[in-house]
């Protein structure tokens, strides 16, 4: 489901919906995913609690930049700053972290899930192959890839789990002791 404000957006979304067409004419790429009887029922229940669920989220991720700035690891670790702009969807939580490879194996160690949804930038995907991007054609997009790492974030993540993950972060970069 998608929703907008701005009545001038719909049209476009509708488009998207459809192949990025309309008659027969498809000027932008776009999808056909439907919904089944079940996940539909599912998001029409779930639409009612949109707005406290974006609260919650945004929430959770200021609780993460206060824990990430009172350990101190930023020379290792870059917290996602908050838009200045319109509220923030939180998702994922993608730090970007040095040895992010190691920092997953220990924090799964330690049964925190994380993930890294990414490894491989779009214009380096097979499926886009055609279009001829290179290694170094996206730096930025590239460097994501390499050192992101999504952190645990839902509505119902407790203060006490952030906690545990960050401690456990901390842990990986500075030991045990400090």
């Amino acid at each position: 489901m998608v929703l907008c404000r701005r009545g001038e957006d719909a049209p476009r979304l509708r488009r998207l919906r459809a192949h990025g067409g309309h008659a027969g004419i498809h000027h932008e790429l776009g999808m056909n995913s439907r919904l089944d009887a079940v996940q539909a029922a599912v998001l029409a229940a779930k639409l009612p609690f949109l707005e406290s669920f974006g609260a919650r989220r945004r929430e959770r991720a200021h609780r993460y930049r206060e824990l990430f700035c009172a350990a101190r690891l930023e020379d290792v670790v870059r917290v996602p700053e908050p838009p200045t702009v319109g509220l923030e969807v939180v998702h994922h939580f993608v730090v970007r972290c040095a040895r992010r490879d190691a920092l997953r194996d220990h924090l799964s160690l330690r049964g925190i899930g994380v993930g890294v949804y990414y490894p491989r930038p779009l214009h380096l995907q097979p499926c886009f192959a055609s279009l001829g991007g290179r290694e170094g054609d996206c730096p930025n997009a590239e460097a994501v890839c390499r050192d992101g790492l999504s952190l645990p974030m839902s509505p119902g993540l407790e203060p006490s789990d952030q906690e545990r993950v960050v401690l456990a972060i901390r842990e990986f970069y500075r030991g045990a002791s400090s």
